[in-house]
């Protein structure tokens, strides 16, 4: 029995942009439901590109294309072809040999592939700066809050300071009046205790004659005793 070997084959199918857009589900699985139906072995199937037609198919001037890399026998392809004539979700085919094509080559990522890959990649980048610019948008909000909290406390502590000077002020300004009287106070008594002094020195001063010896013996003082006048006590210098 001889031995069928599968190629492998590159498909690119061509859909309506409409349908592709609103049922891509079931535009892959039609794809698939032919090629499996003709026993193809399938390696990959992405969207290739969306474009412009060179001329209008059944009335579309625009068609989404497909690429499939497929692996069946030579004979089945004439199969496939004649599927996708009768189906309603496939417009056109086009089915190359590519039997020197790589595995590099099959996995290399299409337009429309790279398109969404650049797309993800700014939504990405987008949400990046949104997140960003949210957490600065805190940072400054959290900052704003702290210097307001600061500012709070510096007003509260200049109003303290202010109040705690005021009522050194208030202390200094009652206890400045009686340091004045303390202060006439001790000099009324200091010039009373100068003036007591300078009598007491003017007394001690004076010179004791001998009349005044004589006259103190007539008036009966013991011999030898000697009258000396004694300044009168500070209530008599007061008087």
């Amino acid at each position: 029995m001889e031995t069928v070997v599968k190629k492998l084959y590159e498909g690119m199918f061509l859909v309506d942009s409409a349908k592709a857009a609103s049922d891509w589900s079931g535009v892959e699985k039609s794809i698939k439901n032919i090629l499996k139906k003709s026993g193809a072995e399938i390696v990959s199937l992405n969207k290739w590109a969306e474009r412009s037609l060179a001329y209008e198919i059944d009335g579309l001037d625009r068609g989404t294309y497909l690429l499939s890399y497929f692996k069946v026998e030579g004979p089945k392809i004439r199969e496939i072809e004649r599927e996708v004539q009768l189906s309603e979700q496939i417009m056109r085919v086009l089915i190359l040999s590519t039997d020197t094509m790589s595995q590099e080559d099959i996995e290399r990522a299409t337009p429309a592939m790279a398109a969404e890959k650049r797309s993800q990649e700014v939504s990405a980048a987008k949400a990046e700066e949104e997140r960003l610019s949210a957490e600065k948008s805190q940072e400054a909000a959290a900052a704003k809050a702290e210097e307001e909290r600061l500012s709070a406390e510096k007003s509260q502590e200049v109003a303290a300071a202010k109040a705690e000077e005021e009522r050194l002020s208030a202390e200094k300004s009652q206890e400045a009046p009686a340091a004045k009287a303390k202060e006439e106070q001790l000099s009324a008594e200091e010039l009373e205790v100068a003036a007591i002094v300078d009598v007491i020195e003017a007394d001690l001063a004076e010179p004791v004659v001998l009349e005044d010896i004589d006259e103190a013996d007539d008036k009966g003082s013991e011999p030898g005793q000697i009258d000396v006048d004694v300044p009168e006590s500070d209530e008599s210098v007061e008087q």
